[in-house]
């Protein structure tokens, strides 16, 4: 593991364009999220809109992780220009599996969480307060205070379990999706048999899977130590939202090079000692 860690940090870094290619796609994404929520007033306008969001949304996956990939793959010396002409040929090769993967997913998590509202609310019960009110809480660090002021300790309490059962939850899916998008945009375009072969690596796979999910887990706290300690300085806004998408990124990148490494290159070397053996 510490190879690879070592591997994805070198690669991220050589290869910063991907981490602002990142940055951008995410933002063309809210800019659109934003105008549509401020023109959208119909219910014409909002259908149009939302699947205006879904195409953009996968036009970039497709041709974002097919660009990641082949940066992950190329040669150290491939010319910038070249991987990032791979972002186009992504979009129309892998527009499809993308479309499946986000609907699938969707379709999952809608599933899993409302199994999981059904089960909360049997064993640990509901909130003398709504919803909507929770929300308007969390808007600013003030009013979250003054909210845990008013609430009461049962509920409190309940707050607490609710967000362990959500988090428990959260880290079943992602350690049984974990190898979806790799699984995809290496191997299996089909979006459902790559889910399938995907979540059949973890099974086959636990320990070596469950030591990738804690490192991810690790990272991801790690860079929100560090944007914490940034957030209070105004000036230094831009370094915290960097530090976001970087960290985010490099856990992108090490989920595709651990893959790559245990999966892609461990087969090529298994083949071609068969191929040798039968020769």
């Amino acid at each position: 593991m510490i190879k690879i860690l070592k591997e994805t940090f070198a690669i991220l870094n050589k290869n910063l364009w991907l981490l602002f290619l990142f940055m951008t796609i995410s933002y063309i994404g809210l800019v659109y999220f934003s105008v549509l929520r401020a023109a959208a007033h119909n219910t014409l306008q909002i259908t149009v809109g939302i699947i205006t969001l879904l195409f953009i949304v996968v036009a970039g996956v497709a041709g974002f992780f097919h660009t990641l990939r082949s940066t992950i793959d190329a040669d150290a010396k491939s010319p910038r220009l070249e991987l990032l002409k791979t972002f186009p040929k992504g979009v129309s090769e892998y527009f499809l599996p993308a479309l499946g993967i986000i609907v699938i997913y969707l379709i999952i998590t809608t599933l899993a969480f409302s199994a999981a509202m059904f089960i909360g609310k049997a064993l640990i019960g509901t909130f003398s307060f709504t919803p909507e009110e929770l929300g308007k809480a969390m808007g600013s660090v003030e009013s979250l205070a003054e909210f845990q002021k008013n609430v009461s300790p049962d509920d409190l309490l309940k707050l607490s379990k609710w967000h362990l059962l959500y988090l428990v939850l959260s880290s079943i899916l992602t350690y049984l999706l974990i190898y979806w998008l790799p699984e995809t945009f290496y191997q299996t375009k089909n979006s459902v048999l790559s889910l399938w072969r995907a979540v059949k690596k973890v099974i086959f796979n636990p320990l070596q899977t469950l030591l990738l999910l804690i490192t991810l887990v690790l990272i991801n706290i790690l860079t929100s130590v560090i944007m914490a300690l940034f957030m209070p300085i105004p000036i230094l806004t831009f370094l915290v939202y960097f530090v976001y998408f970087y960290g985010l990124l490099y856990i992108l990148i090490l989920t595709f090079n651990f893959y790559r490494n245990k999966f892609v290159e461990s087969e090529k070397i298994y083949i071609a000692e068969e191929t040798d053996e039968e020769e």
